[in-house]
């Protein structure tokens, strides 16, 4: 039993799209994110966040970062 012609193009057409879809979603994995602070194991970075001057940690830390 074989295809019609118009559907064995419709199958491999959806094939190759597919297959182009599937490159182009891996290609870009990770958007490019700004260095931060180091991460701990289990609490991330919450005690990296400061209590008190706020604004004067996030000076800080943008010119470690280079920011």
């Amino acid at each position: 039993m074989s295809l019609p012609t118009s559907d064995t193009l419709v199958i491999l057409s959806a094939i190759v799209l597919a297959v182009v879809i599937f490159k182009q979603s891996t290609k870009r994995s990770r958007p490019p994110y700004p260095p931060g602070p180091r991460r701990l194991p289990l609490l991330g970075n919450l005690l990296n966040f400061p209590s008190k001057f706020e604004w004067l940690t996030y000076e800080k830390w943008c010119k470690e970062l280079g920011m």
